[in-house]
């Protein structure tokens, strides 16, 4: 039982490493960049520092997180696409192990809606709240 939460701790983390290092390119030219003092961005006599996400409201900050949702959530559920079949395949006519591949495919099924539609739902979120904003 404690080895299986450690497995699947340890995968979630190597994940999450994963997406990080990926990301790291895209992060890294905002902090060399800068902003300089005395130009339009940052006044004269003062400290500034970039914006390292590059989202200039919270509107644009949550279709950014949704986006990158999709992005590792995709390649979870394809990783659990090949799991299940993996179960379909290891089974062998055994209707227990048949049931759980069964069960197993139809919850990623689920979970991959789920996520495709964030997305989608995101954005009808943010444009409603953002012609609210506008008048």
């Amino acid at each position: 039982m404690k080895t299986t939460f450690f497995k699947k701790i340890s995968i979630a983390l190597t994940s999450l490493v994963a997406v990080v290092v990926v990301n790291i390119p895209s992060i890294v030219p905002a902090f060399a960049q800068g902003v300089r003092p005395g130009t339009d961005d940052c006044p004269a006599g003062s400290f500034c520092l970039p914006n390292p996400l590059k989202f200039n409201n919270i509107w644009e900050l949550l279709q950014g997180m949704s986006t990158l949702a999709v992005r590792f959530g995709t390649i979870v559920a394809v990783l659990a696409f090949i799991y299940a079949g993996y179960l379909y395949v290891a089974a062998v006519g055994n209707e227990t192990k048949l049931k759980k591949a069964h069960e197993t495919l139809k919850y990623v099924a689920i979970g991959t809606a789920i996520i495709l539609s964030s997305t989608i739902v995101v954005n009808l979120v943010v444009e409603t709240l953002s012609r609210i904003n506008n008048g």
